[in-house]
């Protein structure tokens, strides 16, 4: 599977698919999914009480 960073801009080594701007937007709006994910994901347990 091919990475943003590889389909990215050409000022950064990409094949400049995803043009500057978009594709810090893209890396911004996935961040934020895997944070959500990642958060909801965890589970309480006694020790955090």
């Amino acid at each position: 599977m091919m990475g943003v960073s590889y389909l990215g801009s050409n000022k950064f080594g990409g094949k400049n698919i995803i043009p500057y701007g978009w594709d810090m937007l893209l890396i911004a709006g996935l961040s934020l999914v895997f944070y959500i994910w990642g958060f909801k994901s965890g589970f309480e347990t006694e020790y955090l009480h």
